[in-house]
């Protein structure tokens, strides 16, 4: 079992984080995405269930990349006004095709925490 994978807690992760953090963890994730403009081309890395989805602006091209199958299920549920391309595939394999404007990164670095 890849424990990095997040499959085990895709399917109680929302109600984790909200016992755990309370608003405050969806807060965080969603305080800059205003900032994203209509002509931008946008990389979200491990957005998880995808909360964050709904309040996404309108942008050019928005990729959500995730190493977890059963993450990328949960976010394909989520109403977005945007298009989005998901892609399931560990980070540190992933090869862009495009150039991003911007990057949005929700609690996706404190993961490699988990590692050290």
């Amino acid at each position: 079992m890849d424990i990095n994978s997040f499959n085990f807690i895709a399917p109680f992760y929302d109600r984790l984080a909200k016992v755990v953090f309370g608003d405050n963890l969806e807060k965080a994730s969603v305080i800059f995405l205003d900032k994203i403009q209509e002509n931008h081309n946008v990389l979200i890395l491990g957005g998880g269930t995808g909360k964050l989805i709904s309040s996404l602006p309108k942008a050019n091209t928005i990729h959500y990349l995730e190493k977890s199958e059963k993450m990328i299920n949960g976010a394909k549920q989520r109403h977005s006004e945007n298009e989005l391309t998901f892609i399931n595939i560990d980070f540190l394999a992933y090869e862009p095709s495009h150039k991003y404007d911007v990057i949005v990164c929700p609690f996706f670095l404190t993961a490699f925490l988990m590692i050290l």
